[in-house]
């Protein structure tokens, strides 16, 4: 009487046969530039994010109700702002915030703080 594999065991026994797994890597973007990308990750459950709640941190409360407003400019460009926040003992921010202003109030628009909400 001889033994005959099931499926699922020739199946089994196929992926004992084949190569192992490569190990994750990471991959840089194509400019060699950014950071680096995780090509697998394990998969977070719904089950595990409901049973630990995230506490809200100084950083997400102080962004509530904003957005993000972003532009894309040369290399160069992000490195004097970059300096003169340095330079003023302040951030890229502020000094975004002041130059908005300044172009809000050339406009005829009012300062950020004057606007309305909404």
């Amino acid at each position: 009487m001889s033994k005959r594999k099931s499926s699922l065991q020739a199946a089994l026994a196929g992926a004992a046969e084949a190569e192992p797994a490569k190990p994750v890597t990471k991959k840089r973007s194509p400019a060699g530039q950014g950071r680096a990308v995780k090509l697998s990750s394990p998969r977070k459950t719904a089950k595990s994010a409901i049973e630990t709640p995230k506490e809200k941190t100084r950083r997400t409360a102080a962004r509530e109700n904003t957005v993000l407003v972003g532009c894309h400019f040369p290399q160069h460009v992000s490195r004097q702002l970059k300096l003169i926040a340095a330079e003023e003992d302040t951030t890229n921010q502020a000094l975004i915030a002041e130059a908005l202003d300044l172009l809000f109030t050339r406009k005829g628009k009012g300062k950020i703080a004057d606007l309305p909400v909404g």
